[in-house]
């Protein structure tokens, strides 16, 4: 029962988005993948990645 309670307490705080940020954070994902395409293609020295 104190699952429930906490759910439904917290639940909505944890889905709640704001646009902002959303933007801020398909930014930071943008950077991250650049930074990963980055690191791939220079271990590996394929500069082409398959999608």
């Amino acid at each position: 029962m104190a699952m429930i309670d906490f759910l439904q307490n917290h639940l909505p705080e944890l889905f709640q988005t704001n646009t902002v940020d959303l933007s801020t954070r398909l930014e930071e994902d943008q950077k991250l993948a650049g930074a990963l395409r980055l690191f791939v293609e220079r271990e590996t020295g394929i500069n082409e990645v398959k999608e």
